[in-house]
């Protein structure tokens, strides 16, 4: 609830959230894609390039509330910029919000790792990335 109000507040201040224009691009982008479940969305999109089960999931139940990107509609080969509207969309510091997210649940520092979404292009690197920080993480923690 914290972040709402802090959204809000960065809102207020700046006048910057969401850009309605991207929304609509990107609804009209997907809009003829069927959803998928999210056991479906990994076994098809994520399993094959061996991204862990948690990842994904993490992802497809998180995407929509950092950006407005129903998870279940998008493929790996969607560019993050020019397809899915990335930069225009969500709130101020969505990123943000997200390594924290994925801190608190896997106790993976992505602050580490910088550049969410400026070195990843399509979604399946983006996707990747967070998966490899936690394959990482495993690593250390296990050695």
């Amino acid at each position: 609830m914290g972040k709402v109000f802090s959204w809000i507040g960065y809102y207020l201040r700046f006048g910057q959230g969401p850009n309605p224009g991207a929304c609509e691009d990107l609804k009209k982008y997907l809009e003829n894609r069927e959803p998928l479940s999210i056991v479906d969305w990994h076994r098809k999109w994520w399993e094959p390039l061996g991204v862990k089960k948690d990842v994904s999931d993490f992802v497809y139940k998180n995407l929509e509330s950092y950006l407005g990107i129903e998870a279940a509609k998008v493929i790996p080969s969607d560019r993050l910029i020019d397809d899915l509207h990335f930069d225009k969309l969500g709130w101020p510091r969505w990123d943000a919000d997200l390594r924290d997210d994925f801190e608190e649940q896997f106790t993976v520092d992505l602050f580490k790792n910088p550049g969410i979404n400026k070195e990843s292009k399509t979604f399946q690197e983006f996707v990747c990335f967070l998966n490899n920080a936690f394959l990482q993480s495993r690593q250390k923690n296990e050695g």
